[in-house]
């Protein structure tokens, strides 16, 4: 591929570039050279590769998933989440509006909800939400699209079992808490540190505040 496109930068991520090189030689010959254009790097965090590839090309690696989520548009739609029962239907109709307002219904690329959840976390009001959501996303999810949830508060990992074991959603599903985002915000989520638990979460911003007046 890099011979075949000089003009593009190719980059293999691999966990050991010395055996990376070897299946290279192996494939190509023992007196195989990488060209200028070709590099092979090894350890680290993939994450500020991916945010800058133009195509990721992965094969059994996490790394796909993260590639999914980078650069990921947001949409904060104005959902009633207080009340002690909530509306699937009207959950759905918010959600669509909100895609239609920033012209984001393209099914061809996934887009992250924003929510701010009040209230209990019982199964029905986790039910109703999970239903709402994925009758809104119904097309982007049959086409292979993920599910990005972005919550405020401490509930993503509920949220994110529900619409996997309960409601048996077969599409990727990323569920992060403790981020508020706003509309025209862009977001890169990273993989799971397992010392921690936690994910890198990379927020962009399209609205800048006004220039303090001196």
């Amino acid at each position: 591929m890099a011979r075949r496109a000089p003009g593009a930068e190719i980059v293999i991520k691999a966990k050991d570039d010395a055996r990376a090189l070897a299946a290279l030689r192996a494939s190509f010959g023992a007196g195989f050279t990488p060209p200028a254009n070709l590099s092979i790097v090894s350890g680290g965090d993939p994450f500020a590769l991916i945010t800058t590839a133009d195509v990721v090309i992965g094969f059994n690696s996490t790394a796909l998933f993260e590639a999914l989520a980078a650069a990921v548009p947001v949409i904060v739609p104005e959902l009633d989440l207080d009340a002690p029962t909530l509306d699937p239907d009207e959950i759905s109709a918010t959600i669509v509006a909100a895609l239609t307002r920033l012209d984001l219904k393209d099914a061809e690329s996934p887009v992250a909800l924003g929510y701010r959840w009040r209230g209990s976390a019982s199964f029905q009001r986790l039910d109703q939400f999970g239903h709402g959501v994925r009758a809104a996303l119904r097309a982007s999810l049959e086409n292979g699209q993920p599910l990005v949830l972005v919550g405020d508060g401490d509930i993503g990992g509920l949220v994110g079992l529900h619409l996997k074991e309960e409601m048996g959603l077969e599409a990727p599903v990323i569920s992060v808490d403790g981020i508020e985002l706003r509309e025209f915000d862009y977001v890169d989520i990273g993989d799971l540190i397992p010392s921690s638990g936690a994910v890198p979460v990379v927020i962009k911003s399209l609205i800048f505040p006004a220039s303090a007046e001196g």
